[in-house]
C-alpha cells in the first residue's frame, strides 16, 4: 500500500485537475484554490479511509464508501491502482444473477450476500454517474469497461426499485440518477424514465410539500442532488425544474435558521443528532458561505462529505439568505397529503419556538425550541422524545434494518400553535410499544448552562438536582431564562399505565451537559401491552424575547402563572383549551384509547413553504415547466350537494385528484389508479377528494366501485375532513377485498372496537378522500348512502 500522500504533495495536480472540469466550474469565481483543495483533501481522506478498510482482513465497509472513494481518487487524478482495486470490489457486490429481482442493486456492506437495502444503487450511482460522466478518460480501459458493466447493470436496478415519492431523498436522487446515467451512456430509455419519475417526484412536491422536512441529514442528499442536475444535465427543462427545487431547498433552509453555527433550527422529520441537530447538509452550506468552518476549541470535528460544490457555480442568492433576516418570522409548511401534516416554527432573535401537527415517525423532533450559542461550543436545544428504551438523549442505537439507528416511539401526536405559543397532546397505543425494553417516558430535554431555572415564581438551584430530581404538579410551570430569552413549560395532564399515576421530575443525570423534564408512564408489562393505550400527557410551551431586565422576566413570570391550561375530561374525550397573550389554543381528542376525530385550533395552515403568510413555496415551484404544465390541466372537482330528498348520491369520477394518479377508461367506464411498477406497490401519495355539501345531518354508508385484482392492489387510506380541515373521520387503512371484476364495495373500519360500516356526518361542506395505499387497486366513483 502507497503511503498517504498530503495536500501539498498533490495540490498542482488539483488545479490541473480543476481546468479540465465543465465550464461551470472553470467560471467560478467565488472558491479560491485553497479552499477547494481543503474540500478535495477531506475527501481524499475519506478514501484512504476505504481503502484502508478494504486492505485489512474481515474489516466491514460500505459499497457506497467504494464509489465516493472511486469519485475522490479520479476527481484529484491520484491513485489509479485504488480505484480500479474499487471497482473490482464494486462488481463483486453487486447483484448479477440474471432475472434476479434485485438485479443491478448492491449490498450495502461487504460481509452481506444479498440485497438489503434498495436504495443502496441510488446512492452508489449518484457518484459513478460523476465519474463516468467527468472522469472515465481517467480510468484505464479493463476498469472503464468493468465499470461501464456495473453502470448499465445499475439502470436495471434504479429502474425496478421505483422509490415512492413521498421518500424524497431517495425518490429524487433515483430520478437524478436515471438522467445523468441516460445521457452520459446515451441510454434514451433510461433518461426518459427518469424524466418522467422528476415529474412525477416535483409535482407530488406541489402537492404535498417536502415530506422529509427540515432533516439535517435528508436535506443535505437533497440538495446536493438538485445542485449536480441543475448543473450538469443536457435537458435544458430538467435543468429548470432542478433549479426550482434547489431553490425551495435554499429559502426552506434559510427561514429555518436560528443561529449560523447551527444548519436548521425547529422540528425536523428525521435527525441522527437529536442534542445538537448536526448532519451532513453542513458540508454543503460551509463551502458556500452560510456557515464557518467550526472553530477548532469548538471540539465539533468537520470534514467535507459533498462533492457538490466542485461541480457547480451556484451560489445561494442575496435574496434567498436574506430570508434568514427576518425577524420575527412565522414559517409554515405542510410536509404530507393530509390537512394536519403541517409544521410551524415561530423565530425571533434570541429563540424560535416549532411544533408539527403530527408525528412522523421514529427520529422526529415533533416539539422543539431553540436557542443560539452562547460560545462557540455546541450547545444542546430544548426537544421532545417519546421513549421506551430508557434513551432520553437519542444517543442509544440499535439495528433497524442493516443500519444502526437512534429511534424512538411513534405515539399518536398533535399540536397547535399560534406564534409563540404552543399546545401539544401525545398518547401512547399498544400498536407503537414493540421497541419498550423497561419504561414508558415522555422527555423535554434542554441544555443545562442556562442563566436560569425557576418553578413558577421560585428559582432553582441546578446543581441541587444532581442529588435529588425535583417533583412538579400539573398547576406548577416551569421557566428557562438564557440572555434575553425565555421559555416556560407546563405538563397540566399526565396519565400513566393502568394505575399508575404518571410522575413529572426534572432530572440531572450528569450527561451532555443537559437537563431534563421527564413524565414517566410506568412499567410497561410485555405480556399486556394493551394496558398502556390510555397513557399519554399535554405539553404547553411559550416563549418571550428581547426581556433583558428582571422585571421584565418577573412580568413574564407572572403573565404565564395566570394563564393556566384547562383541561377537560369525559371518559375517554380529552380537550386541553389554553388562553395567553391573547391568543387562543385548543386540542380536543374524542376517544384517547383510540384516537379519533379531533379539533384543533388554530387549524394548521398547509401553504408548501410561506413566511409570514406568503407561501413563497408555491411560487417557486410554479417556474418548473412541469409544474406549470400540470396546473393548467390539474383536475378540479365541483362541490356536489348531498340532499335529504335523495336516497343514495352517487359520486362519479370527475373528481379532484394529483399525482401520480391517473385517470384511464376501459370498456366505456372512465377510473382512476396508480399505475403499478414491480416492486413499488405502496406509493403513499397521492389522493382523491370529493368536495360534498351535506345539507342535513345524518347516518350514511359510503361504498366505492372497484377493481382489485390481488391482495397487494386492494386498498386505500380513507377520511372525511371538514371545510376547515378538522377530522370528521380520521384516517384509516381500508381494505376493499379482492375483487377481479368492478363491484361497489362498502367502506368499513377495522378497529379495536370493531368494524364500522355506518358514518354519522355534520351537516356542512366536507371533503371525502381516498388516498393512495397500494398502486394498482382502481376506483370508478363512490356513493353516499342516508341511513333512516
Amino acid at each position: 500500500m502507497k503511503p498517504f500522500i498530503s495536500i501539498s504533495h498533490f495540490l498542482p495536480v488539483l488545479v490541473s485537475a480543476m481546468l479540465h472540469l465543465c465550464p461551470a466550474v472553470r467560471a467560478q469565481e467565488h472558491d479560491t484554490t485553497t479552499e477547494r483543495g481543503e474540500i478535495i483533501s477531506d475527501l481524499v481522506k475519506a478514501a484512504d479511509k476505504t481503502w484502508r478498510a478494504v486492505s485489512t482482513p474481515d474489516r466491514r465497509y460500505s459499497t457506497r464508501s467504494l464509489f465516493s472513494g472511486m469519485l475522490a481518487y479520479t476527481q484529484a487524478d491520484i491513485h489509479p491502482e485504488r480505484v480500479a482495486h474499487f471497482i473490482q470490489l464494486a462488481e463483486k457486490l453487486q447483484e448479477r444473477t440474471p432475472d434476479h429481482q434485485h438485479l443491478g442493486n448492491f449490498f450495502w456492506y461487504s460481509n452481506e450476500s444479498e440485497v438489503l437495502d434498495r436504495n443502496a444503487v441510488d446512492f452508489c450511482m449518484q457518484h459513478a454517474a460523476l465519474i463516468w460522466k467527468l472522469h472515465r478518460d481517467r480510468l484505464d480501459p479493463e476498469s472503464r469497461e468493468r465499470l461501464h458493466g456495473i453502470i448499465s447493470r445499475s439502470i436495471t436496478g434504479l429502474i425496478n426499485h421505483l422509490p415512492r415519492p413521498s421518500y424524497t431523498n431517495i425518490a429524487l436522487m433515483n430520478a437524478s440518477n436515471l438522467i445523468l446515467l441516460g445521457e452520459a451512456l446515451a441510454e434514451e430509455d433510461a433518461g426518459r424514465i427518469g424524466r418522467s419519475r422528476l415529474v412525477i417526484f416535483i409535482r407530488t412536491l406541489f402537492e404535498e410539500g417536502l415530506h422529509e422536512y427540515v432533516s439535517p441529514t435528508y436535506y443535505g442528499v437533497d440538495l446536493e442532488t438538485a445542485l449536480l442536475l441543475e448543473a450538469l444535465s443536457e435537458n435544458a427543462d430538467v435543468r429548470r425544474s432542478a433549479a426550482a427545487i434547489r431553490q425551495l431547498l435554499e429559502s426552506d433552509i434559510a427561514l429555518n435558521r436560528l443561529d449560523k453555527r447551527v444548519v436548521l433550527s425547529g422540528t425536523c422529520s428525521r435527525t441522527y443528532d437529536f442534542l445538537y441537530k448536526f448532519g451532513i447538509l453542513d458540508s454543503l452550506l460551509i463551502p458556500f458561505g452560510w456557515m464557518a468552518r467550526p472553530d477548532p476549541a469548538s471540539g465539533i470535528r468537520f470534514a467535507h462529505r459533498s462533492f457538490a460544490s466542485l461541480y457547480t457555480e451556484h451560489r445561494p442568492s442575496k435574496e434567498t439568505m436574506a430570508l434568514a433576516e427576518i425577524f420575527p418570522r412565522t414559517v409554515q409548511q405542510r410536509w404530507g397529503a393530509r390537512p394536519h401534516e403541517t409544521r410551524m416554527h415561530y423565530l425571533c432573535r434570541d429563540v424560535s419556538l416549532s411544533s408539527s401537527s403530527a408525528g412522523y415517525g421514529k427520529m422526529d423532533i415533533p416539539l422543539s425550541v431553540d436557542l443560539p450559542y452562547s460560545g462557540i461550543k455546541p450547545e444542546v436545544q430544548l426537544y421532545f422524545l417519546p421513549d421506551g428504551r430508557n434513551d432520553p438523549y437519542g444517543r442509544s442505537k440499535i439495528i433497524a434494518g442493516n443500519h444502526n439507528k437512534a429511534l424512538h416511539l411513534t405515539p399518536w401526536w398533535r399540536a397547535v400553535q399560534s406564534e409563540n405559543c404552543a399546545l401539544a397532546m401525545v398518547f401512547y397505543d399498544s400498536s407503537n410499544l414493540d421497541r419498550i425494553t423497561e419504561t414508558l417516558q415522555s422527555h423535554l430535554v434542554f441544555r443545562r448552562g442556562l442563566d436560569g431555572l425557576w418553578i413558577d415564581n421560585h428559582p432553582i438551584e441546578i446543581d441541587s438536582l444532581k442529588q435529588k430530581p425535583l417533583k412538579l404538579d400539573v398547576a406548577q410551570t416551569l421557566f428557562l431564562r438564557e440572555g434575553t430569552a425565555a421559555v416556560a413549560i407546563r405538563i397540566p395532564w399526565a396519565r400513566g399505565i393502568g394505575d399508575y399515576t404518571a410522575r413529572t421530575t426534572l432530572v440531572d443525570d450528569g450527561r451532555h451537559q443537559a437537563l431534563r423534564l421527564t413524565v414517566s408512564h410506568g412499567v410497561v408489562s410485555p405480556d399486556k401491552p394493551e394496558g398502556s393505550r390510555c397513557a399519554g400527557a399535554v405539553f404547553a410551551v411559550q416563549t418571550g424575547s428581547g426581556i433583558v431586565t428582571d422585571s421584565q422576566f418577573n412580568a413574564f413570570r407572572k403573565a404565564l402563572v395566570a394563564a393556566p391550561v384547562q383541561i377537560r375530561q369525559a371518559g375517554f374525550a380529552l380537550e386541553a383549551a389554553w388562553q395567553s397573550e391573547g391568543k387562543s389554543l385548543q386540542l380536543r381528542c374524542a376517544d384517547t384509547s383510540f384516537p379519533a376525530a379531533v379539533t384543533m385550533q388554530p387549524q394548521p395552515a398547509t401553504p408548501i413553504l410561506a413566511v409570514n403568510g406568503r407561501d413563497i413555496g408555491s411560487e417557486i415551484l410554479q417556474r418548473s415547466p412541469c409544474v406549470s404544465e400540470y396546473l393548467k390541466t390539474r383536475q378540479r372537482a365541483v362541490t356536489i350537494d348531498i340532499t335529504p330528498e335523495a336516497a343514495t348520491a352517487l359520486l362519479v369520477c370527475d373528481c379532484e385528484y394529483s399525482v401520480p394518479i391517473v385517470m384511464a377508461a376501459e370498456n366505456g367506464r372512465d377510473y382512476l389508479w396508480v399505475e403499478e411498477h414491480e416492486g413499488a406497490r405502496s406509493w403513499n401519495a397521492g389522493a382523491l377528494h370529493w368536495q360534498l355539501n351535506i345539507i342535513q345531518a345524518g347516518n350514511y354508508i359510503i361504498e366505492a366501485e372497484v377493481l382489485a385484482p390481488t391482495p397487494e392492489d386492494d386498498s386505500f387510506y380513507f377520511s372525511i375532513y371538514g371545510a376547515d380541515g378538522r377530522e370528521i373521520v380520521p384516517e384509516f387503512a381500508w381494505s376493499t377485498g379482492v375483487n377481479k371484476n368492478w363491484r361497489w364495495a362498502r367502506v368499513r373500519t377495522r378497529g379495536r372496537s370493531g368494524a364500522q360500516s355506518v358514518f354519522k356526518l355534520p351537516a356542512g361542506r366536507a371533503k371525502l378522500v381516498f388516498r393512495t395505499r397500494e398502486a394498482g387497486t382502481k376506483i370508478s366513483g363512490a356513493r353516499l348512502t342516508r341511513q333512516p
